[in-house]
Parts: C-alpha cells; sequence; structure tokens
C-alpha cells in the first residue's frame, strides 16, 4: 500500500501546502485590516487633520444705528491668504456679517470674528480638503468640503454659528448651486438646498439635524447648472436658481423656491443658454443672462430690463 509522502519531520507535504497557503491568506487578510485601519484612524482621524476653536464669549454689541458723523476710520483689519486648492477657479474669499460676526470664507475654512472688535471667535479647517461652499441659516452656519484630488468625497459640516461648535456631519451631500464668486450655497427657514449627482433633483436638508425634509424634482429637462459665477442667490424666505434646460432649444430658466416648505414660488424662462449671474435684493430679483439684465418682484413678474450684453 502506497501513502503521501513524507517530509523528513514525519508531516505529510500536503499538510504543509495547506499551511502555507492558510499562511499568506492570513497575512493578506491582516495587510489589508492594518490598511484600513491605517485609512479610518489616522490617514482620516480628526485629530491631526482638524483645526478648530470655539468660544463661549457673547459677541460684542453693535450700534442700533450707522456709523456716527465725520470722517469714517478704519476700526480694524485682517490679512486672509488665498488658498490655491485643486479645483480650478474657487480659490477666493468672500465675507459676510450677521448676529455681529464677520465670516470669512476661503479655500482654507470658516474663519469667524467680532464684528466690532475684529478679534478671532471660532475657526475650522480641515488639512487635505477644500472649502468650496458655505451656508448660513437662523442660528446655524455650515461648511461644505471637498477631499483634495478626489471630488467624490464631500463632507458637510454644521455648526453653531456664535460659538462654533459642532453639531452634525454628513458625508455625500452636493449644494445645489454654489457661486465661484461669493461660495455662499443657498439657504433659508433653517433649511439647505442640496441635489442629486445628476442635479434634476431639489433636496431640502434640516439645517438643525442633517435629515431630508423634502424632495422637489426639477422641471423636464432642466438641471441645476454645474457651475458660474453667481447661480443662486436666496434670502431666508425665497432662493432664487438657475436652471439649464435642454430640449429643441436649449435656455436657462430661474426658479424661485420657498425653502422652508419646498414649493416652487415662481418660474421664469431666460434669453440665453448662457449660466446667468443672479442676485437678491429685498424683494427684488436680479437676473443677468449675457442678453439682458431684469428685474423680478416678489411675485415674479419683471418690472425692468436693461438689454445688451454688458449691461
Amino acid at each position: 500500500m502506497g501513502g503521501g509522502r513524507q517530509r523528513p519531520g514525519g508531516r505529510p507535504e500536503s499538510v504543509g501546502g495547506v499551511r502555507v497557503a492558510l499562511g499568506l491568506i492570513s497575512g493578506v487578510v491582516a495587510i489589508a485590516l492594518v490598511a484600513v485601519l491605517v485609512d479610518r484612524f489616522v490617514l482620516g482621524a480628526e485629530w491631526w487633520q482638524v483645526r478648530h476653536t470655539v468660544t463661549a464669549e457673547p459677541v460684542t454689541p453693535q450700534r442700533e444705528v450707522g456709523p456716527p458723523p465725520g470722517p469714517l476710520t478704519v476700526s480694524w483689519e485682517r490679512t486672509t491668504h488665498i488658498h490655491h486648492g485643486s479645483v480650478a477657479g474657487y480659490d477666493g474669499v468672500a465675507y459676510a456679517v450677521g448676529l455681529g460676526q464677520v465670516v470669512t470664507a476661503s479655500g482654507r475654512g470658516l474663519e469667524v470674528r467680532d464684528a466690532r472688535t475684529g478679534a478671532e471667535r471660532w475657526s475650522y479647517r480641515r488639512s487635505g480638503w477644500t472649502l468650496l461652499g458655505w451656508a448660513s441659516t437662523r442660528s446655524r452656519l455650515l461648511g461644505y468640503f471637498e477631499r483634495d484630488g478626489d471630488r467624490g468625497a464631500r463632507l458637510v459640516i454644521a455648526f453653531d454659528a456664535l460659538s462654533g461648535g459642532l453639531l452634525w456631519r454628513r458625508e455625500g451631500l452636493r449644494p445645489a448651486a454654489v457661486p465661484r464668486a461669493t461660495l455662499r450655497w443657498p439657504a433659508g427657514s433653517g433649511v439647505l438646498l442640496a441635489t442629486d449627482d445628476d442635479r434634476r433633483t431639489l433636496i431640502g436638508v434640516s439645517a438643525a439635524t442633517g435629515n431630508r425634509v423634502w424632495r422637489l424634482p426639477l422641471p423636464k429637462r432642466c438641471r441645476l447648472f454645474e457651475g458660474g459665477a453667481r447661480p443662486s442667490a436666496g434670502r431666508e424666505d425665497l432662493v432664487a436658481l438657475a436652471l439649464d434646460c435642454g430640449g429643441e432649444e436649449r435656455h436657462s430658466r430661474l426658479l424661485a423656491v420657498e425653502p422652508g416648505a419646498g414649493e416652487v414660488a415662481w418660474e421664469r424662462r431666460l434669453g440665453s443658454a448662457e449660466s446667468p449671474e443672479v442676485s437678491m435684493l429685498d424683494g427684488v430679483t436680479l437676473v443677468s443672462d449675457g442678453t439682458a439684465l431684469r428685474a423680478f418682484d416678489e411675485d415674479g413678474e419683471q418690472f425692468g430690463v436693461w438689454r445688451g450684453d454688458d449691461v
């Protein structure tokens, strides 16, 4: 009778081969596990890539009236470094004043100062990520970040506007429209306006919780513009968004949405297929589409038009 070949130590060669294979598999699994743990707890860890400061100090009260009569003088000034990130066209700096604070938004992150004194209040930045949008509604301030070199890695972070305290984080959210000129993500009535990957649906996201509160399909053959200098503008009770619409004749449209309810207030066709520049002043919506500057009232009625491509 024949048997399996024996090694000098008396062990069958087949058993030894199985053990070698199992050892190799275990080694590969261990290496993969280590790589996952390193990516999650080292490369993606908050403790080294995030610089976040908060405050418990109240905001310095501001005067109810404007500046005193006489020559204006400089109260304070600060320098903001321009961040040259991996996404072209988003290397500007934007400022806004609200709740007695000056918000500075740049690719480096968010920096909030006391509007009266210029003293630092709170800030947030992430190493290896670029701030490509920010929003403010009620007592919430939010930042939209993308990982450098990987635009598919998206992160939205919500803060308490006064203290800078972290409220929530969500991965994968995409802003409905972010103007390159201001980085101001449209929001209002405590709701952020997001969209899907095809940009054919508006999604209302609660600024308080990060949860979806409504969904609104855009008109047929229309989608949000991929980018633009000012493709959107908004107030707390109304947001205006530019739409890129196809069909036999490609054109742009302006869609006004009530952010709290997710309802369309009005919709108007514009004069060209270019991404228009949109701004809102009190109850007036201004749109420049390359053919004319148009003014719409609160109900969407056009009450003024100045034609020409250089208005």
